[in-house]
């Protein structure tokens, strides 16, 4: 908010004040004005002078907000095109990751079991090959989620960021629901923090990008 009112010729004294519904308080043209958030709980914002005779001209305020895009969307870190194809391609590693882990599960089965064997231990193979399979198709899917938001984001189409924050989030919390209700049984079913904190990360930039366009204030 100060950021975008103080970049505005005529405005000074900007200042954080707690009024009422009021958030901000600054002279516009030597006029005190406020930003007022209604009921104090509001997606939207009014800013405008104190005393509303004689009229003022806001104009050049509501335009720079109209202008204003945040400096770490991440929309606008890179060009599209190119995050499209960054993305477009690590979605596609991890479908094809998700599919060999699919073709390849008797063979990893058969490897994991005498890796048991060796150790005295003994495994289900039906069951690890089975969860192995539906890890697998997971990966698969949520790769395959990212690759098309990915070939959105190039295309410049703001669900694809949408789509990539809603993968990353399953990706970085489906170990923890597993964990939660004590589904997890094999090593790579297990959370793990640093991937958790980097998906939910990547999310919330992807959704911050999706929500780049929009603004919340009003005038």
């Amino acid at each position: 908010m100060r950021l975008v009112l103080t970049s505005v010729q005529g405005v000074s004294d900007f200042k954080r004040v707690r009024s009422g519904d009021d958030r901000f308080a600054f002279l516009y043209l030597g006029r005190s004005c406020v930003v007022h958030e209604p009921f104090g709980d509001n997606s939207r914002y009014w800013i405008g002078p104190v005393e509303k005779d004689p009229p003022i001209d806001m104009t050049a305020i509501a335009e720079s907000f109209s202008r204003f895009r945040l400096p770490f969307t991440i929309d606008q870190i890179w060009r599209p095109r190119l995050l499209g194809a960054v993305v477009t391609v690590a979605g596609s590693v991890l479908f094809a990751l998700g599919v060999r882990g699919v073709l390849d599960a008797p063979a990893l089965a058969l490897s994991h079991l005498t890796a048991e064997l060796s150790r005295g231990s003994s495994l289900n193979v039906c069951a690890w090959r089975t969860r192995w399979i539906w890890w697998s198709s997971i990966v698969a899917g949520v790769g395959g989620a990212i690759g098309i938001s990915g070939i959105a984001v190039a295309f410049r189409r703001r669900w694809g960021f949408l789509i990539l924050a809603i993968a990353a989030a399953l990706g970085a919390l489906g170990p923890w629901i597993l964990k939660v209700f004590d589904l997890a049984k094999y090593p790579y079913e297990r959370a793990n923090i640093l991937e958790t904190v980097i998906l939910i990360a990547f999310s919330l930039l992807a959704l911050r990008g999706f929500l780049g366009g929009s603004g919340r204030t009003g005038a």
